[in-house]
């Protein structure tokens, strides 16, 4: 078990077409793969797709993770880092080679557990424990978010969750790299939030009742 496997971590990606991908051509690619694919029948003249799906609601799995289908989406989830990428790289290689690569944009969430080393902020008996900072229009095809969650006083162990959406090409690379990533983050929630508490308390001059502790 890999040290990001035993520390919460889970990856969720998925690619969202312009049009209905060809299935078939699709779970072709992925049995080749080594996946066990959901099987597909078409039902009356109109040629509705029925997929039976397993009782995860797969429509392929593997043992390096499942993909999902929904109208003009696969998504693929893993809780293991390597296994997450690799199965990423399969997903979208199955779209190419079965010729469903019409993407309209790609989205990426990943949550992991860290120890970071931050001051604890309450007041009234309230503690502060979570945090999210984002950039670019909640609506906007290139938007970014980051959250951390406090999960363990005595570690001081945070959930730390990034979510990333835009063009395929450069969420595929943030994947290819998403170890180096995810400690990228976690610096840098450390030293946004204390530079927030540091820059927050020389503005306003006093602490509205909050109590930090380092």
């Amino acid at each position: 078990m890999s040290e990001v496997t035993a520390s919460g971590f889970t990856g969720i990606f998925t690619v969202r077409s312009f049009s209905d991908p060809d299935l078939y051509a699709f779970a072709g690619r992925l049995a080749g793969l080594g996946y066990e694919v959901a099987q597909i029948k078409l039902s009356g003249s109109t040629g509705y797709v029925y997929i039976p799906l397993d009782d995860s609601g797969a429509f392929a799995r593997k043992n390096l993770g499942e993909i999902f289908y929904q109208p003009r989406a696969f998504t693929v989830i893993s809780n293991d880092l390597g296994n997450f990428q690799l199965a990423a790289g399969e997903m979208m290689r199955a779209l190419k080679e079965s010729g469903s690569l019409s993407i309209d944009y790609a989205e990426l969430s990943v949550s992991y557990e860290r120890v970071l080393n931050l001051p604890s902020i309450s007041s009234d008996g309230w503690d502060l424990r979570g945090f999210t900072v984002s950039r670019n229009p909640l609506n906007s095809k290139n938007y970014e978010q980051i959250s951390i969650s406090k999960i363990n006083d005595e570690l001081s162990r945070y959930l730390i969750t990034i979510y990333n959406r835009g063009e395929y090409e450069i969420i595929v690379k943030i994947i290819s790299m998403l170890k180096s990533k995810m400690d990228e983050i976690a610096d840098f929630m450390t030293k946004y939030i204390k530079n927030f508490l540091t820059s927050e308390g020389e503005i306003k001059g006093e602490n509205h009742g909050l109590t930090k502790t380092d």
